[in-house]
């Protein structure tokens, strides 16, 4: 049995993935470490990065030597629509223009407070994540 060592780049503490063979697959190594992490395929994919060069592995049938250390980071899938339910859950935001509010998902309501403060748009342009977001539900 073989070994790689994987430490999340958000995390202090590193673990190992235990194989057969003198190498695996970057597919396999994420699935082994998703599995390890209980992280599932759906929500995020990893990037995996070798520790010592700092060399991304890109190539999802590349092959890793044994004994060699990786920096992993979670990455959303593009793409992919969020799990939660957006139409139930409340958000706090923060805007430079207003304190911290709390709101209901909707950008047309978020947009009417905004344009009721009558700020020039100088002070208080419309906020990026308004006209990207498209998990917001009209």
């Amino acid at each position: 049995m073989t070994h790689i060592h994987y430490k999340f780049s958000s995390k202090l503490s590193s673990d190992t993935v235990v194989f057969d063979g003198p190498h695996v697959t970057l597919r396999e190594l994420k699935r082994l470490i998703m599995g390890r992490e209980k992280l599932r395929s759906g929500d995020c994919d990893l990037q995996v990065t070798n520790a010592q060069t700092k060399e991304e592995y890109a190539d999802d049938e590349g092959l890793i030597p044994k004994g060699s250390s990786v920096i992993v980071r979670r990455i959303p899938i593009i793409g992919a629509k969020s799990k939660s339910n957006s139409k139930t859950r409340n958000i706090l935001q923060f805007n430079q223009c207003s304190a911290l509010t709390q709101v209901k998902p909707g950008v047309n309501a978020l947009k009417q407070r905004l344009s009721a403060l009558n700020l020039p748009k100088l002070l208080c342009p419309e906020p990026a994540f308004l006209l990207q977001d498209d998990s917001v539900s009209m």
